[in-house]
């Protein structure tokens, strides 16, 4: 009788430990059945911070201020302060015992920047930190006086269009812990190449151009890729503007008016759309950017996105690479068996293209993201070398013009990355993609696609790593020796 007793008791302490266990180490409790296809999918700009509750761990802060709990976030994006750019899906499904933010599973990390050698806002006179100096920097510049080694263009923390006291408050905030970022971070990036297309209020097209996007802190410019004319330079603010434009864009950039159409204001969708609108009574759109890029993948079929309901299934043609993108010319997807001809190319299902193009974020009926590339020019079989990890230490001569397409496997999970660094004038980087595995499952490893071209003859020793930010020994490395003639 006393054994059963006593067994009855290690049976509920052992039921009773791993409660405790389940309660602590688990924190994310499954509350529904909702099947993954119903999920809301958002985008989000934010940036990762760390959150002390519970013993701590790590979520995400919007750009629009929405805080988000994050239940797959890799180890090696786990850094405080960290600006990040994802599509995920929100989980309400679950539960947290944080209680702190929406909880999400990121379905697809679009960018995030880990250059901390890049000026920031606030740290006006460029010393590598934000301290009381630099609001008294601020505070001198706003009554007047002309301090030394100063920078507005940081300056604007609310990007409000001013330089004044409130952005002094805002470093003193920051610098005592009361403020955990400015207004000001989390700007979307747009720097880079775009196309350029100006129409009239008939939706005529009326000109257009290449141009080239720069910015430092809150100057933007905007460059002729033609002539290398500067075409306006103006600042890049929070849309505090009236109805009707107040919701159509969380930025603006202000003050360049392109080719002296009358243009006030561009707004900024994302990292690959803006559009601006002329002074008129009537609704138009006289000017459209999209972002230009250049992808190295495959060319295939793949399935169209749900523009209805119910859906219309069917494959369009596209190009396999990082992601998914639905190839179009003319504003139009190809949906013909028959392969259709890009401006005098005509690949085949599988080749692998080199493609240039206009990328456009678009959303389906579901609210899930998918990318049309309108195609400039196309390029079939271009002179592509595949490596992987069995080439390690081999010597590769390849002419001038030569892509090189490496294919690692990589664990974000266990916090390795491979990284390398590329010599000035010699390669170009042409794409670095993470592809996740099909089948997510905790701890499996995806894939690093890393595309380079080769833009000068010379002979150098490429080197890879496999290691973990902090520590000084890979795990794994890769090497090959390079001859371009």
């Amino acid at each position: 009788m006393k054994n059963s007793i006593y067994k009855g008791q290690i049976k509920r302490k052992i039921f009773l430990i791993l409660s405790i266990s389940v309660f602590f180490f688990n924190p994310i409790m499954i509350t529904n059945s909702q099947e993954s296809d119903e999920f809301e999918i958002v985008e989000i700009y934010g940036i990762v911070v760390y959150v002390e509750l519970e013993g701590g761990f790590f979520g995400i802060v919007s750009n629009t201020e929405e805080q988000y709990e994050v239940i797959n976030l890799p180890i090696d994006l786990q850094k405080d302060e960290l600006s990040i750019h994802i599509i995920a899906k929100i989980r309400s499904d679950l539960a947290s015992i944080y209680m702190w933010g929406i909880i999400i599973e990121i379905s697809e990390i679009i960018e995030f920047i880990t250059d901390t050698s890049i000026q920031k806002f606030g740290d006006v006179n460029n010393d590598g930190d934000i301290n009381i100096i630099d609001a008294l920097l601020i505070a001198q510049y706003y009554v007047g006086l002309a301090p030394i080694a100063f920078d507005p263009r940081y300056a604007d923390l609310n990007l409000d269009g001013k330089i004044d006291i409130l952005d002094a408050l805002l470093i003193v905030q920051y610098y005592i812990a009361i403020l955990p970022r400015f207004p000001c971070d989390n700007i979307p990036l747009i720097e880079g190449s775009w196309f350029l297309q100006h129409y009239n209020w008939q939706g005529n097209v009326i000109g257009e151009e290449f141009i080239t996007i720069k910015r430092i802190g809150n100057q933007i410019t905007i460059i002729s890729e033609i002539d290398n004319e500067v075409l306006g330079v103006g600042s890049l603010i929070i849309n505090n503007l009236g109805p009707p434009y107040q919701d159509r864009s969380k930025y603006i950039i202000k003050g360049i008016d392109l080719r002296e159409l009358g243009i006030e204001n561009i707004f900024i969708y994302d990292d690959s759309n803006m559009e601006t609108e002329l002074p008129l009574a009537e609704s138009s759109n006289p000017s459209v950017f999209s972002r230009v890029v250049r992808i190295l993948g495959e060319y295939q079929l793949i399935p169209n996105p749900p523009l209805t309901s119910p859906a219309i299934p069917g494959m369009v043609y596209g190009l396999i690479a990082d992601k998914n993108y639905i190839l179009t010319n003319n504003n139009s997807w190809y949906w013909s068996e028959e392969n259709p001809e890009w401006k005098g190319s005509s690949p085949k299902i599988g080749d692998m293209v080199d493609i240039l193009g206009y990328r456009t974020i678009r959303t389906d009926i579901t609210g899930n993201s998918y990318y049309e590339l309108e195609v400039l020019q196309l390029r079939t079989n271009p002179n592509v070398v595949q490596l992987d990890i069995f080439d390690d230490n081999s010597i590769l001569e390849v002419n001038l013009g030569t892509c090189l397409r490496i294919t690692l496997e990589e664990n974000p999970s266990t916090g390795y990355r491979w990284e390398y660094s590329l010599p000035e004038g010699l390669l170009e980087l042409i794409s670095d993609n993470y592809i996740p595995p099909e089948d997510i499952i905790p701890g499996a490893p995806g894939t690093r696609i890393i595309t380079l071209k080769t833009i000068a003859t010379t002979e150098y020793n490429f080197y890879m790593e496999y290691i973990r930010p902090g520590e000084e020994i890979p795990i794994n490395e890769f090497s090959i020796d390079l001859v371009v003639i």
